[in-house]
């Protein structure tokens, strides 16, 4: 990661974390959140968390399927706007909350302090301490 690429991030935007998404351990999300706040709602930004097993291993990923149906293919998109990196290698999904949801986008997510927190007792439980 560039030095640039990590202080456009954070500049940016605001990192959320969920930890054993789906029930999965270790399989965390981050999501950064636009610190410029449309009309129309709060942009983000689904990546993998830097704790993923899937970035810790030397893993690399070689392909993502978009094709949600065989009518619908989030590749169809259109992306727009200024072309400011997050700070990861790619993300998994752009997402455009209405304003309503936007308020409670947050809730049930945790702060990069609590996903410290979830990480240091992850080693301590993995190290037998």
């Amino acid at each position: 990661m560039a030095a640039g690429e990590a202080l456009g991030a954070a500049r940016y935007f605001r990192r959320w974390y969920k930890a054993d998404v789906k029930g999965r351990p270790c399989e965390d999300f981050c999501v950064l959140q636009h610190s410029n706040r449309r009309v129309g709602g709060t942009i983000c930004v689904i990546t993998l968390a830097e704790a993923h097993p899937l970035l810790q291993r030397g893993k690399t990923i070689t392909g993502v399927n978009y094709q949600i149906s065989p009518n619908c293919s989030r590749l169809q998109n259109k992306v727009s706007g200024k072309s400011k990196r997050p700070s990861t290698e790619g993300y998994i999904a752009v997402v455009l909350p209405k304003f309503e949801e936007s308020k409670s986008i947050t809730q049930g997510l945790l702060t990069p302090e609590e996903y410290k927190e979830v990480l240091l007792k992850r080693q301590h439980s993995s190290s037998g301490s």
